[in-house]
């Protein structure tokens, strides 16, 4: 409907003046006749959309983390082949190539008839971009325009890496898996506009940057902008404008934070992502101007460019936002984030087929977002419907207890979720009365669950919240937990209570306690006869195991417990193997829990080496570490630690209960 108004307002414009040029004045007079519906409706709405089909399977084919290359030699994607890199995934996943029987009608263009679906067995993104190659008619005076076209059938322009024209081939870079297809270009065509307009559409914030970002946000504004005006109602300009508070101090505008949660997420990948975008210097300005000008046509929505002010310097980089072109003047209507509200213009030179310089950058180029995946803007669009909660910082929900709450079992799962704030929270920290970590990862959604070994009596629980800013590097972020979380534990007391934690994800390091007698707990025989327990395998990082001897087992006085960490797997595969990630542990070790004058121990280290087969208890190598041997001790007036070395290393550590021990431990009073 938004499309048919439109066009029959433009119709009865041009029929009353048919030897007029349209400007870009003449196009916003027109638009501001139409009725408020078209602000109703998103604007991806008006793009092509392609009838999807079914899919038949033309290759398939196994990939594992040193990367390959899958073929098709037959049927309509015969030519078309895909590079997987090294690291691209991180474990064998099986991956089919398959034909779509949908179809595709341009406004602009040729449809190439090749709908190309990839498929994953495992996860639908990639760590590194993959390489789609595919051919076409190179006798053809085209530019080829590749897209990703989503779950509805509507499309976004792909990152074009090369045209061969010799070959008759072209590349485009891709970060998922989807389904694709490409549009044939002509060099010369027709002006097209879409509704998109900077002071509605765009961002109202100017782009000062962060302290996450402090060169800027170009191009998280610019990319939110474009998914809001696809995909949402009405302007986005005068939205999102309140002042939220920061745990810090101080408020930022809601579309500020957005700002930063948007670039910071996109910015993750960006260093992957370059090379694609790079890659553009080899290709023609009038290839990247058809490139433009096709999708703008096509899709009506506004796209992205990547501008740098030299050919061979990589400094002053920006990201903006192309929305209308006009094929007379060369003139493309520009919403730049330095210039919120205004209508800016870079123009083509059809005559010498090169762009002129816009604002000090001599340098455009067209980056496909429908290639480039990362954190679904739609949960930034949620976060700043509640107004953030509130909070411009990460907002931690605890779900699974209540504060101070009474628990009887030693390991609880602490659940919750996590509203994040300015940058995306993908690891949370949950520290056990200011000495032990706890780590999970937190899930697309905010999600965690976090297993915890609690001691006796009150535990308090302080939240560490991480995520990764533009260049990928992992961040401490604020959060509102500010006054630790507290849980009860009411149980039998721990004689030695050993807590295994280490700091890589998807990794298996496994905890041993040899007790005196030689029996041990470990994975495959958890409880010795004395009673000492190991209480769970964690096999996909961070931990924590805990192995515990109560006061109600058999505790063998003077004698050594011997406590071990073995590295088993980081779950890597492929040929060669890869090294193995090294990961460093912890080991929390607390004597005589519950007592007057509890002990608490720490001792760390780095296992480099992983072996599946090397598990015995007794085994040696590089892929074990012996951290420590304890030996409890009964009450001895005045007693004292000793700390003996045996000859092999290891560490023999004598630790007397004293008599003062036995006293039970005073709860603290209550607070008035």
């Amino acid at each position: 409907m938004r499309r048919t108004i439109a066009n029959l307002v433009l119709v009865f414009l041009v029929i009353a003046s048919p030897a007029r040029i349209w400007a870009q004045t003449d196009v916003d007079s027109i638009l501001a006749f139409l009725p408020p519906i078209l602000a109703s409706i998103p604007g991806k709405a008006s793009g092509v959309k392609v009838t999807i089909g079914t899919n038949t399977p033309q290759a398939t084919q196994v990939i594992g983390s040193s990367g390959g290359t899958i073929s098709v030699t037959t049927g309509i994607l015969a030519g078309v082949t895909v590079v997987f890199p090294a690291g691209a995934v991180d474990q064998d996943t099986t991956i089919t190539l398959s034909s779509n029987s949908g179809t595709l009608v341009p406004k602009s263009g040729t449809a190439s008839g090749r709908l190309l679906d990839i498929h994953s067995s495992g996860a639908t993104t990639f760590n590194e971009p993959i390489h789609v190659t595919v051919p076409y008619n190179k006798t053809l005076n085209v530019v080829p325009v590749p897209y990703h076209v989503d779950a509805s059938g509507y499309m976004e322009p792909c990152q074009v890496t090369s045209i061969n024209r010799t070959a008759g081939t072209i590349t485009y870079d891709v970060f998922h898996t989807s389904l694709f297809t490409e549009i044939w270009a002509a060099l010369t065509g027709e002006g097209g506009v879409t509704t998109y307009r900077p002071a509605t559409n765009g961002f109202q914030i100017v782009n000062t940057g962060s302290p996450y970002n402090p060169g800027g946000e170009c191009f998280g504004i610019s990319a939110f902008a474009q998914w809001y005006f696809s995909n949402k109602a009405g302007g986005l300009y005068p939205r999102y404008m309140q002042d939220i508070p920061l745990q810090s101090g101080g408020t930022r505008k809601g579309q500020s934070i957005i700002a930063t949660r948007a670039h910071t997420s996109l910015g993750q990948q960006w260093n992957s992502y370059i090379p694609a975008v790079t890659a553009q210097y080899n290709l023609t300005q009038e290839d990247i101007y058809v490139s433009i000008v096709n999708a703008i046509k096509n899709i009506k929505l506004p796209v992205m460019l990547y501008l740098k002010d030299k050919a061979t310097a990589e400094h002053a980089r920006h990201a903006v936002l192309a929305y209308d072109y006009y094929a007379s003047s060369g003139a493309i209507s520009i919403n730049d984030p330095n210039y919120p509200g205004q209508v800016l213009t870079a123009r083509y030179d059809g005559t010498t087929k090169k762009f002129l310089p816009y604002n000090g950058y001599a340098g455009i180029y067209l980056i496909g977002l429908g290639s480039f995946f990362t954190e679904p803007f739609e949960n930034i669009y949620k976060d700043a419907e509640s107004g953030f909660d509130g909070s411009g910082d990460a907002q931690v929900t605890i779900t699974s207890h209540t504060f101070n709450q009474e628990v009887n079992q030693r390991t609880v799962t602490v659940v919750g979720k996590i509203e994040s704030g300015q940058v995306l929270v993908t690891k949370v920290k949950l520290t056990l009365n200011g000495t032990t970590p706890f780590e999970a990862v937190v899930d697309a959604q905010g999600n965690f669950n976090v297993p915890v070994s609690l001691n006796y009596g009150e535990n308090t629980i302080a939240f560490t919240t991480y995520g990764k800013n533009a260049k990928g590097f992992t961040v401490e972020t604020p959060n509102n937990q500010l006054t630790p979380f507290k849980l009860k534990l009411v149980l039998n007391k721990a004689v030695i209570l050993v807590t295994l934690t280490w700091n890589t994800n998807d990794t298996d390091l496994d905890l041993y306690v040899i007790d005196p007698t030689g029996d041990a707990s470990w994975y495959q025989h958890k409880t010795t006869a004395d009673g000492g327990q190991l209480d769970y395998d964690d096999t996909t990082g961070y931990g924590p195991e805990h192995w515990t001897l109560l006061d109600t087992n058999t505790v063998r006085w003077g004698q050594a417990y011997r406590v071990r960490v073995h590295y088993y797997s980081d779950h890597k595969s492929g040929t060669p193997t890869p090294p193995t990630i090294p990961s460093g542990y912890t080991i929390n070790v607390l004597l005589y829990e519950g007592t007057a004058n509890p002990v608490t121990l720490n001792y760390s280290g780095v296992l480099s080496s992983e072996s599946t087969s090397n598990i015995s208890p007794t085994a040696t190598g590089a892929d074990w570490a012996t951290v420590v041997d304890i030996i409890p001790v009964q009450p001895t007036s005045g007693a004292q630690p000793q700390f003996i070395r045996d000859p092999s290393g290891t560490v023999k550590l004598l630790v007397p209960m004293t008599e003062e021990m036995l006293a039970p431990k005073k709860e603290s009073p209550p607070r008035p």
